[in-house]
């Protein structure tokens, strides 16, 4: 069967697809992800769901917590496609509209926790995915970005670096 029909994540390994900590190592972080390659389906909700464990408080990545009024969350969900991966729903199947469905509750989740959630739709030519991602943005009239190319995304992702310039404050 194909590797993607097992359901499991030992084929994921090898491919060097695995969550970063928050780093201050860019070129890490840039070599990193110049050898990441694609592989299987899109799976957006796992996407948001890794994303949100990295800046929450618990384990595996232990980051300052929510109530610290210091710290100030942010997380970027970007997509080039619509969810393709069979995801687990309430029912105990595996089907693309749990996937969809988990992506809705996970965003409705984490801005609860006050965490901003920016999305950008990169070159995406579904109309429901990108009303998800709008609707997944904390505030879809300034944090939903549609990008049709890469002077598109370089634009989007310099208004998101104003966006959170101005709303946190830097000291030594």
């Amino acid at each position: 069967a194909p590797v993607h029909q097992a359901w499991g994540c030992g084929a994921y390994q090898t491919k060097n697809l695995k969550v970063r900590e928050l780093t201050s190592d860019h070129a890490g972080t840039i070599s990193q992800l110049k050898n990441m390659q694609p592989y299987a389906w899109m799976h957006i909700s796992l996407g948001m769901e890794f994303g949100w464990h990295v800046l929450h408080e618990g384990a595996p990545f232990a980051a300052r917590p929510a109530s610290d009024i210091t710290n100030k969350k942010f997380l970027v969900l970007l997509t080039d496609g619509k969810q393709t991966e069979p995801a687990f729903g309430n029912n105990g199947n595996r089907n693309v509209s749990d996937g969809e469905k988990n992506l809705e509750k996970l965003c409705d989740n984490v801005k609860d926790t006050g965490i901003t959630v920016i999305t950008i739709a990169f070159a995406l030519d579904d109309n429901d995915t990108e009303n998800r991602l709008k609707n997944c943005s904390t505030d879809p009239d300034k944090h939903f970005f549609e990008a049709e190319d890469s002077n598109d995304l370089t634009e989007a992702f310099e208004q998101i670096k104003n966006q959170t310039a101005s709303a946190i404050y830097l000291s030594k």
